[in-house]
């Protein structure tokens, strides 16, 4: 799947005219974490109570003080779990990085698997220890923050 949604994206952001580089590979990774993100979003605002918002409304709040003191509070925590999944899964995301990196822009993943083609440096070892902290962190934090 990734390499057909790799080959698929990079054919489309051509066709469109996007530009190589960092604006093509936000495009491709922000259409492939989209659904999960939606996924969680739409899983909280299910649960949302829409009585909260009229509410709001009924004591005299308008559209954006209501969205900004009682929706956006509400749904903080699934915002911040949306880009807590989203980063991981980008982060990952290789098979279909590797058809859209050049030579002045690529990602964390290609350069590991390049540096790995090489031979194994230290660097690379230092890389990934940071990287594995990195994603304990965002465990525990994401376990604090839903």
């Amino acid at each position: 799947m990734p390499v057909i949604a790799g080959l698929a994206l990079l054919r489309y952001s051509v066709r469109i005219g996007i530009p190589s580089g960092h604006p093509r590979i936000i495009l491709v990774h922000s259409i492939l974490v989209f659904p999960f993100v939606f996924l969680i979003a739409r899983s909280r605002l299910l649960t949302f109570d829409d009585r909260l918002e009229q509410a709001s409304r009924v004591l005299g709040a308008n559209r954006p003080e209501t969205f900004l003191n009682v929706v956006l509070p509400i749904l903080t925590s699934s915002i911040i779990a949306g880009i807590f999944i989203a980063f991981i899964i980008s982060f990952g995301e290789f098979t279909a990085t590797q058809f859209l990196v050049t030579p002045d822009t690529t990602t964390v993943p290609i350069i590991i698997y390049n540096q790995i083609q090489t031979g194994l440096s230290p660097e690379i070892s230092a890389l990934a220890t940071v990287l594995v902290g990195l994603m304990i962190v965002f465990g525990v934090v994401g376990d604090f923050v839903t």
